[in-house]
């Protein structure tokens, strides 16, 4: 399991890891539907896409099902800004499965970034809120832990990928 590093700064959070792979595989497992969909959402909430359309206003939306309560979770990126193979920010929202936003969650934006020195990527994900209260409300809702599992999902695909 790969170490992620977790820093709570004002209004945000950053989850960072290091992954022994290239930095365009990482990319990837972003930008293609059935790789990010291979390992994105906590373990026990498989994603299912619904639709992904990889483009700077165009938008991802999915869901996560619950193995345990079968209870579904949506939720929309619409990206804002895609720099292949370094950068992607989304704005990432809660919504229902036909991508209405709901209002009474907080909406982030989430920045990742990929360099790459010696064969090993750096994945860094900024996530950037209104205020201090959305952030620790999303943080309360199990979004740290959430991506730790996540990111530990994307290593194993990762050394599946490479080793294919």
């Amino acid at each position: 399991m790969t170490e992620v590093r977790k820093e709570i700064i004002e209004h945000g959070i950053i989850l960072s890891c290091d992954f022994n792979a290239p930095r365009e595989l990482v990319f990837r497992t972003l930008s293609e539907s059935d790789l990010i969909q291979q390992w994105w959402g906590p373990e026990g909430f498989p994603v299912n896409n619904s639709t992904m359309d990889f483009r700077p206003g165009g938008q991802w939306l999915y869901s996560m099902r619950s193995d345990e309560s079968g209870e579904e979770f949506w939720s929309k990126a619409s990206y804002v800004e895609i720099v292949a193979p370094e950068k992607i920010v989304w704005t990432d929202a809660f919504c229902d499965a036909e991508g209405n936003v709901n209002e009474d969650l907080p909406q982030g934006s989430m920045t990742i970034t990929l360099t790459e020195q010696d064969g090993v990527t750096t994945f860094r994900n900024e996530v950037a809120f209104t205020s201090n209260e959305e952030r620790d409300q999303i943080v309360a809702m199990g979004m740290i832990e959430g991506m730790t599992m996540t990111l530990n999902q994307l290593e194993g695909l990762l050394a599946e990928l490479e080793n294919a």
